[in-house]
């Protein structure tokens, strides 16, 4: 399976609200229908390089695993997960023993589909870890492995959580206080997901619903301002394709948030994508220029889908969004 990325959108008054709070953002992997540590944190103080902004990507490199266990007693709240054993990699669908000094087998192929199992023969109760390819825990197993030749089993599913909490370490157990809680799902053919904390304090699926701001604003007056965004292709288009590029890639656009137009330049291999419905720029501070950026990104990935483009195989990069303030 290839890498996933989630993108976090905040909105820019729950932007200052929680920074303000000292919440930080955290990300957390379901495993066994539960999350429980915190696998990725990021904090409010703006100085810090973990810090979180008005747009937030997590990139996640799947399936690779690592398991673990720790002997320490745990702790409904905050508790660090220091493992007493040596970290063995591991992949969907194989099996581990773990022995009764502690010291992990080679990982056989004969587990349970889609899951990550040991067979635990240490005798005081220990706790299984299932961590990232990078060694970062994703979920602790609460009530230890038995003894009985019973494989503990740990099944990640491609279902995230995200929230904001007061202050905790990446890799400790999550506090039983967290605030409102958006998730994000996986199918088997996506691999970027985007979500929204309104200014509302409430989660939504996809980018910030631009339809709302403009509505809000409306009224108010003022010139359009113009924002584009320009696509640089790797291949040439044909003829054809550039045509009916410049004809029908607007319908590829969610009603929300459609171009107002839309050149192809043939030889120069880019499309440049205008957007004038803001009012006025406090909109545009509101959206941030990265919502037209994904909206142009989606629209070019569903366009290579369609066999009616010729854009098989087709990519590109954006180019920095240029905006055009009123006279």
């Amino acid at each position: 399976m290839a890498a996933e990325t989630i993108t976090v959108y905040i909105d820019p008054t729950q932007l200052v609200a929680q920074s303000n709070n000292g919440y930080s953002l955290y990300l957390a992997k379901m495993v066994n229908g539960n999350c429980n540590v915190i696998w990725k944190a990021l904090v409010a103080d703006s100085t810090d390089p973990d810090a979180y902004g008005p747009k937030n990507v997590f990139n996640i490199a799947l399936p690779s695993y690592q398991v673990n266990y720790t002997d320490d007693p745990i702790v409904e709240g905050s508790v660090t997960l220091t493992t007493s054993g040596i970290s063995t990699p591991i992949e969907l669908g194989q099996i581990v023993t773990l022995d009764k000094y502690g010291i992990f087998s080679e990982p056989g192929n004969n587990g349970t589909a889609l899951a990550v199992s040991i067979t635990n023969q240490k005798s005081n109760n220990p706790h299984a870890i299932l961590l990232d390819n990078e060694g970062n825990p994703i979920f602790l197993n609460t009530s230890g492995m038995d003894i009985t030749g019973q494989p503990s089993t740990m099944q990640p599913v491609d279902t995230y959580q995200v929230w904001f909490a007061n202050l905790q370490d990446t890799g400790t157990i999550i506090a039983s206080n967290q605030s409102v809680v958006g998730t994000v799902t996986f199918s088997d053919s996506d691999t970027d997901k985007s979500i929204s904390f309104t200014a509302n304090q409430a989660w939504e699926d996809g980018a910030p619903a631009d339809k709302e701001v403009r509505e809000a604003l409306s009224n108010r007056g003022g010139n359009p301002i113009v924002v584009a965004v320009t696509a640089t292709l790797s291949v040439a288009m044909t003829t054809a394709a550039a045509t009916y590029l410049g004809s029908h890639l607007i319908n590829k656009f969610s009603s929300n948030l459609k171009p107002s137009s839309i050149s192809v330049t043939l030889y120069g291999k880019s499309v440049t994508v205008n957007f004038s419905d803001p009012k006025n720029a406090e909109i545009l501070s509101a959206l941030g220029p990265d919502v037209y950026e994904t909206a142009v990104n989606d629209a070019l990935k569903k366009a290579v889908k369609d066999k009616a483009f010729n854009m098989g195989g087709e990519t590109w990069k954006l180019q920095e969004t240029r905006v055009t303030l009123p006279q």
